[in-house]
């Protein structure tokens, strides 16, 4: 969902050697989130008509795994940080974890899967939480 220009900006500012790694952490997935959630009005459109037209298809699939790669970049930078005997498989898990709860928000909206009201605000919150502590 981002331009390249932002996912190379997203590398860069995931350095952030003033943060601990929760921190960093929950402000990586944070970041990302929030960049979803601010594109939902046309990402929604998209991710709709994708299992229907196959071009759609491979262009969100090429953009979702770009993204995927960002974040990857950016939680790799620091690796010791991870308590996951396998980082790369958890890094992937991770991102798998924030895009699917995000990009289902967005397609069917705050209470689909739950009757339990929560924010996007709170949603993020929550989410990076639990990313850190499972990276962490």
């Amino acid at each position: 969902a981002w331009t390249e220009l932002e996912q190379n900006e997203f590398v860069r500012n995931a350095e952030r050697l003033d943060l601990d790694a929760r921190v960093r952490v929950e402000t990586i997935v944070t970041e990302m989130a929030e960049t979803m959630l601010a594109q939902s009005d046309v990402l929604r459109v998209f991710m709709r008509q994708a299992p229907l037209n196959p071009e759609i298809w491979a262009r969100g699939a090429e953009k979702s795994q770009t993204t995927a790669k960002a974040f990857e970049t950016a939680i790799l930078q620091h690796r010791d940080d991870l308590g996951h005997p396998e980082p790369g498989l958890a890094v992937d898990v991770a991102f798998r974890m924030i895009y699917c709860t995000v990009a289902r928000r967005i397609t069917h909206g705050g209470k689909f899967e739950s009757r339990r009201a929560i924010s996007d605000k709170k949603l993020v919150r929550e989410l990076a939480r639990a990313v850190a502590d499972y990276l962490l």
